[in-house]
């Protein structure tokens, strides 16, 4: 397969991802109208949906000596498209919450077949990665705002059914690249400076989870907007996030190094977050929304920023099988961050816990880049 065709088409897939991704938290106000349940009953739904991610990231590796990729691929997205369906269908906040842990469960395994088949020899992987996640981005940001178009226009769970039919066109379309010979595609060699990468993106996914899983729940909460409106919250949070990948994209490294920019973005997200969780009493919403769009522009290039950086110091890995465990602590990550502010159900926790990930992300990854390689210690089946 030519490769301008083999990008193109793993664009469509991560334009899928990014619209199912964002179309769940951002539909929450909206079906907790339309279901007549508090906006609580239906927030579990995020943590769900890590939770179908990190089913699937452990999975696939087992799955992938056996069933072709292309299969994997198109039965994930066919999952993406049954799992959104359900949730625009669902007659309960169990149902809802149920249709988006299948939604993870596809998405999880799209993900990791996805970033691996970005992959080629002789060519910059971080390069087809940061195309691959604009085009996410941007489906993220717009998908909110065509919920509420058709929200408002036609029902409110029109934008459902758009979006599982065009997830299952993507699905039609995908065909498989030739398969390429991989060495100990199961193994993972942690050291100690692979741990400190993993725990890298574990927090900062988890991070994130709390500022995209909440965006439109801030705006309905805080912002005094009609659940109509609310999704554009999503929205706010995924132009925002683009902006920050697209700001990366200009100063790195042209202006700035990439392992200072791995330092300035978290440290200047964690910053913004957690001087508003110590000061949330004394300030204004619209101090809040502020902190907030700080903490997402400063999230937008910090998972690329690490996943690009842990590949290229962590030399002795399998870049497939190390991507992989990657893509599983993150989806850890971004289970147990939203399961934790969940117990505690206090927006104002939001920027607690979203201030405390963004630090440890620059803490774990300054001091994962200085440690490099050293003890090594083989994980099968990661």
């Amino acid at each position: 397969m030519p490769k301008v065709a083999r990008v193109t088409q793993l664009k469509l897939v991560f334009l899928a991802l990014g619209a199912a991704a964002s179309l769940i938290p951002a539909s929450i106000p909206s079906i907790s109208s339309a279901l007549a349940v508090e906006v609580g009953a239906l927030t579990p739904a995020v943590p769900a949906m890590f939770g179908g991610l990190l089913s699937a990231v452990m999975l696939v590796p087992y799955l992938e000596p056996k069933v072709r990729s292309g299969i994997q691929m198109r039965a994930s997205l066919f999952l993406i498209a049954s799992g959104v369906v359900a949730s625009g269908m669902a007659s309960s906040a169990e149902v809802f919450v149920l249709g988006s842990f299948v939604t993870g469960l596809g998405f999880g395994a799209a993900e990791v077949i996805g970033t691996s088949a970005a992959k080629e020899p002789g060519v910059a992987t971080s390069n087809v990665l940061l195309k691959l996640n604009a085009a996410f981005a941007m489906s993220a940001l717009t998908t909110p705002i065509i919920h509420i178009a058709m929200s408002n226009l036609i029902q409110t769970n029109a934008s459902f059914w758009l979006i599982g039919l065009l997830v299952i066109a993507v699905a039609y379309a995908y065909r498989e690249r030739p398969k390429m010979t991989r060495s100990n595609a199961s193994l993972v060699k942690l050291d100690a400076g692979a741990a400190l990468f993993s725990l890298a993106v574990l927090c900062y996914v988890g991070a994130e989870a709390l500022i995209a899983g909440w965006s439109s729940v801030l705006v309905s909460e805080l912002g005094a907007l009609s659940y109509q409106f609310a999704a554009i919250g999503g929205s706010a949070f995924w132009a925002l996030f683009a902006i920050g990948r697209i700001a990366a994209s200009v100063l790195t490294p042209k202006f700035i190094k990439e392992q200072q920019a791995l330092l300035f973005w978290p440290a200047l997200a964690a910053t913004s977050l957690l001087v508003l969780s110590f000061a949330w009493n004394e300030v204004s919403p619209t101090t809040v929304f502020i902190a907030f769009a700080v903490a997402a522009i400063a999230a937008g290039p910090c998972y690329a920023l690490i996943v690009g950086i842990a590949l290229d110091t962590q030399r002795q890995q399998n870049p497939t099988a190390f991507t992989s465990f990657l893509i599983l602590c993150g989806a850890a990550g971004g289970f147990i961050f939203p399961l934790v502010a969940q117990a505690f159900d206090r927006i104002s926790l939001l920027a607690l816990f979203g201030g405390v990930g963004f630090f440890a992300v620059a803490v774990f990854t300054i001091l994962g880049t200085k440690l490099g390689s050293k003890q090594t210690i083989v994980l099968e089946g990661s």
